[in-house]
This record gives C-alpha cells, structure tokens and sequence, in this order.
C-alpha cells in the first residue's frame, strides 16, 4: 500500500473546488492505499469552506481543510499545504492548485509515475497552456532566467502539478526560504542542484474553473490585453526575492539530499 496526499492552495475557489475535487475523488477510487486531500484555504471571501464543508462527508478520499488568519499570498499558502501533506504521513505528495485547470486522468497518471522507485519528483508540462498572454510569456522569461544560472531541465519550472516522495520533499523545503513568493521554482532549482532524480510528463491544461481566467489572486477581472498591477509587482518582489536564493542554491550539491526509501508501507 503506498498512501497519496494532495497539497492544495486556493484562494476564492467555491464556484470550481467541489466540481474539482470531486472528479479527483472519483479517479483515485481504487488506490492502493489511503487517498487524503490538504486544502489550505488562504481566507477565500466567496465562502469557499462552506462548500468544502458541505462536500467532504461525501467524498471517499479524507478531505482536511485549514483557513489562514489573514490571506498570505498563493507562495506561503503552498508552503503551508506541502507541510500539513508531509505531516499526514503519505509516501506521494502531489500539488495541484484548487483552480482545477488539469485534468483528473494526467494527475492520475503523475501519480502512477511515482510509483517505481525509480524517480523522486515529476513535473506535469502544461504543453498548451490557455492562461493569458502575459502567464505564459512570464514562463517563458522565467525558464530564460533560470537557465542563465543554473542547467535546470525542467521544461515549466514553476508547474503548479507535481509529485514528490515525501522524503524528498522534506528535505528540498529545507533550502527553499520560508515565506516565498515562488516557492514552486526554488523547488525545482534546488531538485535540479541536488540531483534529484526528475521525470516531467506533458500534460494538458484546461482553462480555470470559476469563470475568471487571469486567476483570483491578481485583484478584479479585467481585459486580458492588460497586465494587472498586482501582477507586475508580484513580479519585481519575486525577482529581488529570488536572487539571495540563486546565489545560495549554487552552493547545493547531490550530497545534500537522502534517497527516499520505498513507498511501499
């Protein structure tokens, strides 16, 4: 039996979540081994833990639900699910955002790709990605950014699907800073330093759930030809941030991290 536990950051999720969460429920019926779900609610204003609330007696998986004090931001709200997943004992910890943009049967297949022992991390590519123009041009500068520092292979560094063991996953979170704004690249900067041994599966990307496409955490919905301000700030306090860490990470080395033992429990 190898238990799977689903790190989940969310922030004003209610009119996509429980669709969501649901068909995930429904596509690891047959695991074998426990299935539990880690929602951090990063204190959602669209009663989104009512709808959590309501749905959790009704899934087969263990659905566990924490609400921030305040809104931290979609980086330390990450941060705070991998360690309440870590925390639940699972040997598979695989993160997805609670916006629902993947589909059930990649996140299946990222999970079943963990099971050899031969990999410690995957990352689902997002092969078609349908945000906005300005998300994907960022990854795209993002990937460009790495690579000048680091041979990072990872095609979409900051993938908001991924699978760890859980071990490995421990011990990645002890280099990343705590908060950060982009905790998902550190990560993966830190796997590609420390030899972790990486596979990545395209995956297809769907357009969110809920109805607003730019996301819920840049502010208001506006016309998609625009770059939201919150946006543009995110991104020059996320690259201040990220440079004490590309200095540090080039101290990290294959040495740094153990080999999980085996999932099987």
């Amino acid at each position: 039996m190898t238990d799977i536990c689903f790190a989940i950051p969310a922030f004003n999720e209610s009119a996509g979540i429980g669709g969501f969460l649901t068909e995930l429920d429904d596509a690891f019926h047959g695991w074998d081994g426990n299935v539990m779900i880690e929602v951090v609610d990063d204190a959602s204003t669209d009663g989104m833990s009512a709808v959590l609330a309501d749905l959790g007696p009704s899934m087969q998986a263990k659905l566990r639900v924490q609400v921030n004090e305040q809104n931290l931001g979609h980086g330390p709200t990450v941060l705070r699910a991998y360690r309440n997943a870590i925390a639940s004992g699972a040997a598979i910890i695989v993160q997805i955002d609670g916006d629902g943009q993947f589909e059930v049967t990649d996140i299946r297949r990222l999970a079943d790709r963990l099971l050899p022992e031969d990999v410690d991390l995957v990352v689902g590519v997002r092969w078609f990605r349908l945000d906005p123009w300005f998300r994907r041009l960022l990854t795209r500068a993002l990937r460009v950014y790495l690579r000048l520092f680091f041979p990072v292979e990872v095609r979409d560094v900051n993938s908001p699907l991924r699978g760890y063991r859980a071990g490995t996953l421990e011990q990645l979170l002890s280099l990343v800073p705590d908060p950060s704004r982009v905790p998902n690249v550190y990560l993966t900067v830190a796997a590609a330093q420390c030899g972790i041994r990486t596979d990545q599966i395209d995956v297809e990307h769907r357009v969110r759930r809920g109805g607003n496409e730019q996301g819920t955490m840049w502010g208001p919905k506006v016309r998609t030809v625009l770059v939201p301000r919150r946006l543009l700030r995110f991104v020059a306090e996320s690259f201040v941030e990220s440079t004490g860490f590309m200095w540090r990470a080039r101290r990290f080395t294959p040495g740094m991290i153990r080999r999980s033992p085996p999932t099987d429990t």
